[in-house]
């Protein structure tokens, strides 16, 4: 959780993501402005999502289902 990194960084090191958006059934996670990539873990049950905004990472967090 490196604030500052560009997209190309993390998917240099994670690959390409299972998404780049995250479906409206998990709420409001990211703001309009910020783009996000997603790293399935169990499909949908959990999964890693990286926020950027203009290009830069924002943040990390994990969306744990708690099953």
């Amino acid at each position: 959780n490196s604030p500052g990194k560009k997209s190309c960084y993390i998917i240099k090191i994670m690959g390409c993501p299972d998404a780049a958006e995250i479906p409206k059934q998990y709420g409001n996670i990211i703001g309009e402005k910020e783009q996000v990539l997603v790293y399935q873990w169990r499909e949908w049950r959990d999964f890693l999502y990286f926020v950027f905004e203009n290009r830069k990472l924002k943040y990390s967090k994990w969306y744990y289902a708690y099953e």
